[in-house]
């Protein structure tokens, strides 16, 4: 007939009429979690492992280390700016002060 009044309204509710509630997705972890004031051990792989990749290149293959000093600065310049600037947008979303859009 018409359009629904709060009373009707509010029983579309309790039978499942609403949107439901919006969640955040869980992220699957490869290590258990650590206990409180600890790292996970993902956090050292993470870090670590790119580095020790990047440092052993380095210092034994030539034709890397040339590749690596002929590399323009502003070119990285600009991708450090964006990793920054990512970060930043995800440390935002985090405490819901930026919509995931931009994240």
């Amino acid at each position: 007939m018409g359009r629904q009044g709060p009373e009707q309204d509010e029983g579309a509710l309790r039978t499942g009429g609403e949107k439901p509630a919006r969640r955040r997705p869980r992220l699957p972890t490869a290590a258990p979690l650590p206990g409180p004031g600890q790292l996970p051990l993902n956090f050292f792989i993470g870090a670590g492992v790119p580095v020790a990749v990047f440092l052993g290149l380095y210092g034994t293959s030539t034709g890397f280390r040339d590749f690596i000093i002929d590399l323009d600065l502003r070119l990285l310049t600009m991708f450090q700016a964006w990793r920054v600037i990512g970060f930043a947008m995800l440390a935002l979303f985090a405490y819901d002060l930026l919509p995931g859009v931009f994240a």
